[in-house]
């Protein structure tokens, strides 16, 4: 574990703590992770059934609340966002002041009914890293194939930010004209 490395863990993919070979790596060079996850509201909008928006969003919603809930019992947070990636990552690269930015690997997913969706998180986290680049804090995909043994017990605490709320479906899909957005940046 390196000393005063704050890292920047961002869940695009594989939302759980679980089997999470980029979080398993970015726990093993950290002395301080901030998990985040960002709601763009853009993303839904890219399901091929706009019929099942709301419950895609509903589904993905409770995918993180559970995030949130293994990362709590760990005693560590999950920072929510609502924005667009290629806004808020970078931004709050900078306003948090870490030394790198850790996700998990881009995806194929050509077979996938989620396909779509992967292609547009896909797309923008090559916008993300060129935008991270542009102010030189390292973007990195971990992209190990071998299982891990076992997730690191001890994460290192969430520092004294606000973690923000999840957001309503109605918010998410943009039918709330008050939409929430981070106090963090």
């Amino acid at each position: 574990m390196k000393t005063g490395n704050r890292v920047l863990f961002w869940f695009r993919n594989h939302l759980s703590i679980h089997g999470n070979p980029a979080l398993h790596n970015a726990l093993g060079v950290c002395s301080e992770l901030i998990p985040v996850f960002c709601f763009d509201p853009r993303e839904i909008a890219v399901y091929p059934d706009s019929d099942k928006h709301e419950l895609a969003a509903n589904q993905l919603i409770n995918k993180i609340s559970v995030l949130r809930n293994q990362l709590q019992n760990k005693g560590s947070n999950l920072l929510i966002v609502n924005n667009h990636y290629e806004r808020i990552i970078p931004s709050l690269a900078r306003v948090l002041s870490v030394n790198e930015v850790i996700s998990d690997p881009l995806l194929t997913g050509n077979e996938t009914k989620l396909y779509h969706s992967i292609q547009f998180r896909n797309q923008k986290a090559q916008e993300v890293k060129s935008l991270l680049n542009m102010h030189s804090i390292p973007f990195n995909h971990y992209n190990q194939q071998h299982p891990l043994e076992r997730m690191h017990s001890l994460f290192p605490g969430f520092p004294e930010i606000n973690s923000g709320q999840l957001p309503s479906v109605h918010q998410f899909l943009g039918h709330e004209s008050n939409s929430l957005r981070s106090v963090a940046c």
